[in-house]
């Protein structure tokens, strides 16, 4: 850890470093977060003399080529053959105080500040009345404006009013702003600092810290990760996140994905890695998609759980797996699911799993033994939500038996559909919520009251008893017992359909559910 001197500077060096370009914000530091309130505060505090905590700077002519500018404003390059200050820490601070004296839009909000000379403090443009009263409230940016300051002073009414307004100029133009320069420190040593100083406790995420660390000329992690979310939007897996992909392809490189591992790996290698890399991930995609036949990452468990296929193409040369590896790889991620595999301790667990499919690689069984708890009480309980790794099993398991509509038995395009909320019109409640009563009520969001149709299907069913919307379809839809069978449900009257009885149908489906999940995972249940 290098020593590091404290400095100071002034308010002018430092509105006159951010407008020449000299002062940056690398990529990795977090967007500017601060409201009006806080910048308020900030400025208060600057007003009255109080400490604000120390400006860290990285001072290099190292260009880095993932950069913003202070607040994101259409501010200059940095000059050719200088040094640049990247800002570590402040730059909630630094953003505040800039964009107050320059009533700069920042995320759509013009930062107009202004001090009211009579109460002596700043104030929130909003408890104002508009008009503004020029005469007792000016704004910081006309205070601070040296070419105009003794004019606008002069036209004041009071030298009570004028000397206000002359304390706020000299408070701030007088006020030592304090500073570290960390200088000639390679990235590593910068980030490492970064996470040990910063005042809002913001560890840097393991992307952020990659971003910065794989950085070259030919070389941006950034950009690489976004185009390759642009294709997996396009695939229907865009909730795959960016630490899934670094940690398949940490497994890929060490057989391993702690942070530690994923820190470690060589920089070079990483780019070399990373196009092989990202076809694996993609083979193993499109394997979670064909063979295990989850269509769509929203129904996708855990993230993570790319890795272990994308592991074992890239092990086995690219090359699909034999029958026996596939129905292996199959149980893995419907065990993995069902245990929760991945609800903690995630990177210990990818490690050991990433074993398992090497073992799989050269062509013996891996062990994937997992404790699972799986009911018909389990399934009745589970409400649905998108937040829970069991619904999102059952969900994938909906999903892949490739369900059909019930007027006509053709497919339901998952792919396109928005299921954000358990009321979207693409979920459907088989007994709709608006026919149930009583004891029922409470069971009406079960995992077991759901299925995927149309939209427009939904809307024709509206608030339908089964027995009468079923009946209807069954009339028009000659292959109505495959329709059902792609949904997990049976026939009519022993599932209690044609009945309308609920609980009934409850515990049949979550019966079927339960012996399809147990044979899919190659376990077994009571």
């Amino acid at each position: 850890m290098p020593r590091l001197k404290p400095d100071f500077m002034t308010y002018r060096d430092l509105i006159s470093e951010i407008d020449g370009g000299l002062i940056k914000v690398p990529a990795f530091q977090r967007d500017f977060v601060w409201d009006l309130k806080d910048t308020i505060d900030l400025l208060d505090s600057i007003y009255r003399g109080y400490p604000i905590g120390s400006f860290l700077f990285w001072e290099s002519n190292n260009y880095l080529h993932s950069l913003r500018n202070v607040g994101d404003l259409p501010l200059p390059d940095v000059p050719e053959g200088r040094f640049v200050k990247y800002v570590l820490d402040g730059q909630q601070r630094i953003t505040s105080l800039y964009a107050a004296v320059k009533e700069a839009v920042v995320k759509d909000r013009k930062y107009v500040v202004y001090f009211d000379l009579e109460r002596k403090k700043f104030t929130n443009p909003t408890d104002l009345i508009h008009p503004v009263d020029e005469g007792r409230y000016v704004s910081l940016a006309k205070i601070l404006d040296e070419v105009n300051h003794m004019a606008t002073a002069l036209m004041l009414a009071s030298k009570e009013k004028q000397q206000a307004f002359n304390d706020v100029f000299v408070a701030f133009t007088e006020y030592p702003f304090p500073f570290v320069n960390i200088k000639e420190q390679p990235i590593e040593v910068v980030c490492d600092i970064f996470e040990r100083v910063n005042t809002k406790g913001k560890k840097l995420t393991v992307v952020d810290l990659m971003v910065a660390k794989t950085w070259s000329d030919s070389f941006d992690l950034r950009v690489k990760l976004d185009d390759f979310r642009k294709k997996l939007a396009k695939s229907d897996y865009s909730e795959i996140d960016d630490i899934s992909i670094l940690q398949a392809i940490s497994c890929i490189m060490v057989d391993g994905c702690r942070r530690a591992d994923i820190l470690g790996l060589n920089k070079e290698d990483f780019a070399k890695t990373w196009g092989e890399a990202i076809r694996a991930i993609e083979l193993g995609i499109d394997f979670l998609r064909n063979n295990v036949g989850i269509p769509i990452s929203r129904v996708l468990p855990f993230s993570v759980q790319i890795v272990p296929p994308a592991y074992f193409y890239y092990k086995n040369e690219f090359k699909d797996p034999s029958d026996e590896q596939a129905r292996q790889l199959i149980r893995w991620f419907w065990r993995s699911s069902l245990s929760n595999r991945y609800d903690s301790g995630v990177e210990t667990k990818i490690g050991d799993d990433v074993k398992q499919v090497a073992e799989l690689v050269k062509g013996r069984t891996g062990v994937f033994d997992y404790v699972i708890n799986l009911s018909n009480d389990k399934i009745i309980n589970q409400n649905y939500t998108l937040k829970n790794a069991f619904c999102l099993t059952i969900l994938s398991l909906y999903a892949s038996k490739r369900p059909r509509n019930f007027r006509n038995n053709a497919l339901v395009d998952l792919t396109m559909k928005n299921f954000s909320k358990y009321n979207s019109r693409e979920m459907h409640h088989v007994f709709p919520r608006a026919h149930l009563k009583g004891d029922d009520k409470k069971l009406e969001n079960s995992i077991a009251n759901i299925c995927f149709i149309p939209a427009s299907l939904n809307k024709d069913i509206s608030a339908k008893p089964p027995s009468d919307y079923f009946s209807e379809f069954a009339s028009k839809n000659a292959a109505m017992a495959e329709t059902l069978a792609s949904h997990i449900i049976g026939d009519f009257d022993a599932w209690g359909i044609s009945s309308n009885d609920f609980q009934k149908f409850l515990r049949k489906r979550a019966e079927a559910t339960k012996n399809e999940l147990a044979r899919l995972a190659g376990i077994s249940v009571p």
